[in-house]
């Protein structure tokens, strides 16, 4: 049973009035929104489309949410639902979200994908209804999806090891990977051991998949660690919440180490300049979600699409936007507001 237009038409109202009535520099049109990466795209209709995400609990999936209901509004198309799983792992929530989705008569679906597993019945329902489904960042394993747009978890691990080599090739390191069970998290790792490997000096220590991304794991971890190993230069920290806790602990230890993480929250800028985090790999939700809302367009209209290549082993080709690394020395220069942070007054629709 598909939901009729008027109903349709009050969520379209309620997530365009929430999702971008603020202010911001990212709203402005003083800059390239999309930062050379793809010429936006004028669509054929006025397509409805809806964002399933992981969750909204951090400044990246908000961004997302932002950058595509941004993205909508300035292209004239309806993102008519936005979800949100509730955290990784959730996959029956996530199911009977898309379940709930097939009735909405959509055209495209975006969706972050609370795990790589379990999502091909759903999505195959959604692909029969002639749904294109575009994957947002993280892979999930369905013929279905039409393609994805993200950055490569392995090459984000890679820049930071990569950037530990190049300040201190003798660097000993403490590796805060995450939780067990997860794909990024598994892939970042393993680019942080390829980085390592050369630079034959780099010592990891550490190395355990467990608990999960929240700021209280990384601080209690990174202070067990730092016990053991009291010489430590560095700390890899998977998420940017886990690399907050390493950099409290580091404080309150009075260690000499600094934490290399991903993402931007709040505190990140004030950690930076104190020391205590030395580099961040960006995670631009905001520049991802606008990128990938772009890329739903192009599909939609059977426009061109730029950029894609094979991805490992993935039945459907991915664009990786490229990393770009943060320092101490280059932050004054960065502006989070275009593309990581959304505004510090908004918040997700509640469309759920």
């Amino acid at each position: 049973m598909r939901i009729s237009k008027l109903i349709a038409a009050s969520f379209v109202a309620l997530i365009a009035t929430a999702g971008v009535g603020s202010t911001s520099v990212s709203a402005a049109d003083d800059f390239d929104r999309l930062r050379g990466l793809i010429d936006p795209a004028k669509p054929k209709e006025q397509y409805r489309i809806a964002f399933a995400a992981v969750h909204f609990v951090d400044a990246y999936w908000k961004g997302v949410a932002y950058g595509i209901l941004d993205e909508a509004k300035k292209a004239g198309v309806d993102v008519v639902r936005v979800t949100s799983a509730g955290g990784y792992g959730n996959l029956q929530q996530q199911i009977a979200q898309l379940e709930a989705l097939a009735a909405l008569d959509l055209d495209a679906l975006i969706i972050g994908a609370a795990t790589f597993d379990g999502l091909r019945r759903p999505l195959k329902t959604l692909a029969e209804n002639g749904v294109k489904i575009i994957a947002m960042d993280l892979s999930v394993n369905s013929p279905d999806v039409v393609l994805r747009v993200g950055q490569n978890q392995v090459d984000i691990g890679f820049a930071m090891a990569e950037y530990i080599c190049q300040k201190d090739p003798d660097a000993l390191v403490i590796t805060i990977p995450g939780p067990a069970g997860v794909e990024w998290t598994a892939d970042r790792l393993r680019g942080v051991k390829q980085a390592a490997e050369k630079c034959p000096d780099m010592k990891l220590v550490g190395n355990e998949f467990k608990a999960s991304t929240l700021l209280e794991d990384g601080q209690s971890q990174a202070a067990d660690l730092l016990t053991v190993y009291p010489d430590a230069d560095y700390i890899y920290a998977a998420a940017v919440s886990l690399g907050t806790g390493a950099a409290r602990a580091i404080e309150r230890a009075g260690s000499h180490a600094k934490v290399v993480t991903g993402g931007f929250t709040d505190n990140t800028v004030e950690l930076m300049e104190k020391g205590l985090i030395d580099m961040v790999v960006s995670e631009p939700g905001i520049l991802i979600g606008r990128v990938n809302l772009q890329y739903a367009i192009r599909a939609l209209n059977g426009d061109d699409l730029p950029h894609l290549a094979q991805d490992g082993d993935l039945p459907y080709l991915s664009y990786n936007l490229p990393p770009r690394t943060v320092s101490r020395d280059n932050l004054s220069s960065y502006n989070l507001d275009w593309y990581d942070m959304p505004p510090s007054d908004w918040d997700v629709p509640a469309s759920q």
